[in-house]
C-alpha cells in the first residue's frame, strides 16, 4: 500500500509495553519488524528507524550490527 502510494521511506521506532520501556526486549521486536519489511518489500523502500536517544551505547552498537545487513538508510538518536 505504501509502495502504490509512492512512499520511498519507511521509518518506525522502538515501541514500550505500558509504561516501561525494556530496551533489549524493544529493540529485538523492532530489529524483527524490520526484517519482515526488508523480506516483503526488498530494496524498492529505505528502511529508517529512530530510536529516540533510548539505547545505552553497547545496546546502540548490538541494534547497529543486527540490522547492517538489512542496509538501513538511516538510524537516527540511538543514545
Amino acid at each position: 500500500e505504501c509502495l502504490a502510494d509512492g512512499h520511498r521511506y519507511f521509518r518506525i521506532g522502538p515501541d514500550a509495553e505500558g509504561n516501561a520501556f525494556d530496551a533489549r526486549r524493544s529493540i529485538r521486536r523492532l530489529v524483527a519488524q524490520l526484517r519482515a519489511v526488508r523480506d516483503a518489500l526488498g530494496d524498492s523502500i529505505e528502511l529508517m528507524v529512530d530510536l529516540h536517544g533510548r539505547l545505552a551505547p553497547e545496546e546502540a552498537v548490538w541494534f547497529c550490527n543486527e540490522v547492517e545487513p538489512l542496509g538501513m538508510f538511516l538510524v537516527e538518536d540511538p543514545i
